[in-house]
C-alpha cells in the first residue's frame, strides 16, 4: 500500500544557505536563532523562544532574515516581532545596540507582499536558483 505522505524537503533552508553563501560569505552567521529573553531566566524554558531563520552581523549592522519559497506575507510580521525581541536576547547583548535590517527572502516577486514589506521597512529579496525554478515549475503546473 503506497503512502500519501510526502517526504519533508527543507527547501527554505537550502535557499537560505545558498543565498547567505552568495551574499554574505565571510560574515558571522547564525541559523535557526532563538530570540528574546530566556523565560523566567531558566534555560529549561529556552525551547519556547521564537526562532529566526538567520541572524548575521555585517559591517556593524545586524540582519534578521526570514525565508520562504513562496511569498508569505506573515513573515513580515515575524520580522517585526524579531526586531523587537532582538535587544532582549542575551546571546546578542554585545551587539544589541547596532542597527537592525530586516530581510524577507523568497523565490519570486509578489507585488502585494513586497509593498507590505517595504511599508514596514523590510528588504524584499528575490533569490531563485535553478533548482527552485524547477520546483516552482512543477508546483505551479500541477
Amino acid at each position: 500500500m503506497a503512502s500519501d505522505v510526502r517526504a519533508y524537503i527543507p527547501r527554505e533552508k537550502r535557499m537560505l544557505v545558498e543565498w547567505l553563501a552568495r551574499t554574505h560569505p565571510k560574515v558571522m552567521q547564525w541559523r535557526n536563532v532563538r530570540l528574546g529573553p530566556i523565560p523566567h531566566g531558566n534555560p529549561a524554558f529556552n525551547t519556547v523562544r521564537r526562532y529566526a531563520d538567520a541572524v548575521l552581523l555585517d559591517n556593524n549592522v545586524v540582519y534578521i532574515v526570514e525565508a520562504s519559497v513562496m511569498p508569505d506575507y506573515t513573515k513580515i510580521a515575524q520580522l517585526e516581532l524579531y526586531e523587537s525581541m532582538f535587544p532582549e536576547t542575551p546571546e546578542f547583548s554585545s551587539v544589541a545596540h547596532l542597527p537592525i535590517k530586516k530581510v524577507f527572502l523568497t523565490s519570486m516577486l509578489d507585488k502585494y507582499t513586497k509593498d507590505l514589506a517595504e511599508s514596514k521597512g523590510v528588504d524584499y529579496e528575490v533569490f531563485t536558483p535553478a533548482w527552485i525554478k524547477d520546483y516552482l515549475k512543477e508546483k505551479l503546473s500541477g
